[in-house]
C-alpha cells in the first residue's frame, strides 16, 4: 500500500512539473510566423542582445535582430527586436523585456553598461536616465507614483517593481533599502546550563535592566514585503545574587558589556501609514567585558571563613542563539519611518556548563 501511495505521489509531481514546463516553452517569432518547442542556446545578456542560436539536428542556426521579432526561453525570459540609436548609429538589437503592461520595461546590456528603456502603449521607445524623469512624465495619470519614483534605484529589480507599481496603480508601499538607529531598554536574566555547578545549584539571579543602543539595516528580498534585517547593538548588564544555605553564604557578581548582532528576516504588512511587522533569525553575541566573581562564606564554629573568590567565567565570551520580535512601524515621510518592537533573544554558549542569557527588549528604531 505504501509503495502505491509513493508511486501516486511521484506521478502527480511529474504531471505538475510537465504541466508547468509546458506552459513556458522556448520559441522564436518573426513578423509572420511563430516556432515553438525548440532548443535555444542561452548566453550572457550582452550576447543575447546581439543574436540567438537555435540548436538543430545538423548543428546550430544563428538569428539576428533583423531576422526575428522576438524570442523566449523556457524560463519565461523574452527578448524583443527593437531599433534604437547606439553610439550615434541606428541599429536593431534584442532588448530583454522585464515588465509588461501599460508601460513595458526593457533592458539592454552592452560591453560597458546596462541601459533601461520604456515604452507606453507600444509607442516610442524612451531611454531611462538615473533621474527617472521619463518615468515621471509617463506616469502622471497614477497619483501613487511620486514616492515610489523617489525611492526607486537604477537597477533591474527596482525598476521592474516601479513599472509594475504603475501598471497596477494602487496605493502600496514601495520596497527600498533603509538604515537607521536603535535605542531602547533591555531586561535580561541568566540561568544555569544543563551541567549545573555544584556550588551554585541553589543560586538564582534576579533580572538586570539596562539601556541598549545600536544601528540597523533593512534590505528588501527580491523587492517584496520580506527583507533582510541585520542589527548591531550594545548593552551592559550586572547580575548580583546573594544566597543563604545551611552550609554557606554565596555571593555572585556577573558583569558583562555586550555587542549583539541579530540577523533577521522581517515581514512587513503592505499597509501605508501603520505597518505591522514580524521578524526572526539567528542571534550572535560577543561580550567585550565578561567577569564573574563567586564569594563563598562557610561557618566553622563561631567563625565565618570566606574562601578566596573564584573568577571563573559563568558566561561564554561568544554566544549564539535566536531572536524573534513583533512591532509596529509608522511612516513619517516618503523615506523616514519610526518603529517600536518587542524582541526576545536567547543566547547560549558552546559548552553545557556555561550559563544561558535570555532578554526581552523594547526597541525604538528611526530610519534616516
Amino acid at each position: 500500500m505504501k509503495k502505491q501511495v509513493w508511486v501516486l505521489i511521484m506521478a502527480v509531481l511529474c504531471l505538475l512539473f510537465n504541466s508547468a514546463h509546458s506552459q513556458k516553452r522556448a520559441y522564436i517569432q518573426t513578423d509572420s510566423s511563430l516556432s515553438g518547442g525548440i532548443e535555444l542556446i542561452p548566453n550572457t545578456r550582452q550576447f543575447n542582445s546581439q543574436y540567438i542560436k537555435v540548436k538543430v539536428k545538423n548543428g546550430e542556426i544563428t538569428y539576428t535582430p533583423e531576422q526575428l521579432a522576438e524570442y523566449g526561453f523556457d524560463d519565461g525570459t523574452v527578448y524583443q527586436s527593437k531599433e534604437m540609436e547606439i553610439d550615434g548609429e541606428r541599429k536593431k538589437v534584442f532588448l530583454e523585456r522585464i515588465a509588461v503592461g501599460k508601460i513595458t520595461l526593457f533592458r539592454y546590456r552592452d560591453t560597458r553598461n546596462t541601459i533601461y528603456y520604456v515604452t507606453r502603449d507600444s509607442s516610442d521607445l524612451y531611454q531611462l536616465q538615473k533621474d527617472l524623469r521619463v518615468m515621471k512624465e509617463l506616469s502622471l495619470d497614477c497619483e501613487f507614483m511620486m514616492d515610489a519614483i523617489r525611492l526607486a534605484s537604477y537597477s533591474g529589480k527596482s525598476l521592474q517593481k516601479l513599472v509594475s507599481h504603475y501598471n497596477v496603480c494602487k496605493n502600496k508601499p514601495f520596497p527600498y533599502s533603509k538604515f537607521g538607529l536603535l535605542a531602547g531598554w533591555r531586561n535580561a536574566i541568566v540561568s544555569q546550563g544543563s551541567k549545573e555547578n555544584s556550588d551554585l545549584k541553589d543560586v538564582s539571579f534576579p533580572s538586570s535592566s539596562s539601556p541598549v543602543i545600536g544601528i540597523f539595516g533593512d534590505i528588501p528580498i527580491v523587492m517584496s514585503e520580506f527583507s533582510l534585517h541585520p542589527e548591531l547593538f550594545y548593552s551592559w548588564n550586572d547580575f548580583v545574587s546573594n544566597t543563604h544555605t545551611a552550609q554557606a553564604d554565596i555571593d555572585v557578581l556577573i558583569s558583562i558589556r555586550t555587542l549583539q548582532m541579530p540577523i533577521l528576516v522581517r515581514y512587513t504588512a503592505p499597509a501605508i501609514n501603520w505597518r505591522l511587522f514580524f521578524d526572526v533569525g539567528p542571534n550572535f553575541a560577543y561580550h567585550i567585558e565578561n567577569s564573574s566573581d563567586i564569594y563563598i562564606g562557610k561557618m566553622e564554629g563561631n567563625m565565618v571563613l570566606i574562601e578566596r573568590p573564584s573568577q571563573e567565567k559563568l558566561l561564554a565570551d561568544f554566544m549564539f542563539g535566536y531572536s524573534a520580535g513583533v512591532g509596529l512601524q509608522k511612516k513619517l515621510n516618503y523615506r523616514k519611518t519610526l518603529s517600536a518592537e518587542f524582541k526576545f533573544t536567547k543566547s547560549m554558549g558552546a559548552d553545557d556548563d556555561t550559563f544561558s542569557l535570555n532578554a526581552l527588549n523594547l526597541v525604538i528604531g528611526f530610519t534616516f
